[in-house]
């Protein structure tokens, strides 16, 4: 893989709070590709019976006690944990943070200006994908002041194995959301109704209607990664004008926008509440 060549493996300790969903997911991938070695693996969650069953499958990784304990002497450490729990835990994780350590969240909405409010350290707010467990995930990463090329670079190396790792401006951040960590749900959303649609009028079956379907999205996403195919072309290869294929681009064309324009309107909105909501909740607990 051409991604991955100039990827290092890493000796640094890393810390993980919080996990559920993605806390897990990105520790297995640290262990899946050989990013991290199990010792290298620090964990602290309140679901404490899933972090030791996960810690038996590896004998070496830390399951700790407290969030101290599982930040203590980590390079980095990646907070994981549900919105509305983050103000409290971050103001765990600032009683033992130091300046060299690295803070990596992956919670939604929790700002890069709100975190400084609590300790002003090397924090980067980082987006994951649930395509992450097949190694194509994108990482979509905004870092603060604080942060050097070399620690960027040493995030970009801990999880370019899973993915490609992309740095934006963090005001952009809740639409590449929608894009990248919203999107897999969001578009198999779309994709079931395009099959539902399938089933309903042209009375194929659903298993044979999704087999077919998710083999052509299998090969028009490598038309698109591997080949470097644009939308477009790929229209303009398969619509014949007059054409079945133009008549269905054109329903598409005027429904599309007005359902999609909706969906970043609410999830963008949704997101600042969001925010605002965190705020006060950082406010509340500063002395």
């Amino acid at each position: 893989d051409e991604r991955q060549k100039d990827i290092m493996k890493t000796t640094d300790q890393i810390g993980i709070i919080g996990f559920v969903s993605m806390g897990s997911m990105l520790a297995e991938g640290l262990l899946r590709t050989g990013a991290v070695p199990p010792n290298g693996l620090r964990i602290f969650t309140r679901t404490v019976k899933r972090a030791r069953g996960f810690a038996r499958l590896e004998n070496d990784i830390t399951v700790c006690d407290s969030v101290q304990s599982a930040v203590s002497g980590c390079a980095v450490v990646l907070l994981c944990v549900p919105p509305d729990e983050s103000p409290e835990v971050l103001g765990e994780i600032g009683k033992t943070f130091a300046k060299n350590q690295i803070l990596v969240s992956i919670v939604g909405s929790l700002t890069l200006d709100l975190m400084e409010r609590v300790f002003p350290h090397k924090i980067v707010r980082m987006v994951p994908s649930i395509t992450a467990e097949v190694d194509e995930g994108t990482f979509v990463i905004s870092c603060n002041e604080y942060c050097t090329d070399g620690d960027i670079n040493k995030i970009r190396r801990l999880f370019g194995y899973m993915g490609e790792v992309v740095e934006i401006n963090e005001k952009k951040i809740e639409a590449f959301t929608d894009l990248t960590s919203c999107g897999p749900g969001i578009l198999s959303a779309l994709f079931q109704e395009y099959v539902n649609s399938a089933v309903r009028i042209g009375k194929v079956s659903e298993k044979e209607a999704i087999r077919v379907f998710t083999q052509t999205l299998y090969g028009l996403s490598k038309l698109y990664v591997e080949d470097g195919t644009d939308f477009e072309t790929v229209i303009k290869r398969v619509a014949r004008k007059g054409g079945t294929t133009e008549i269905g681009i054109e329903a598409i064309r005027r429904s599309a926008p007005a359902c999609f324009d909706e969906v970043f309107s609410k999830t963008l909105e949704h997101q600042k509440k969001r925010k605002t909501d965190l705020r006060k909740a950082i406010a509340g607990q500063r002395p």
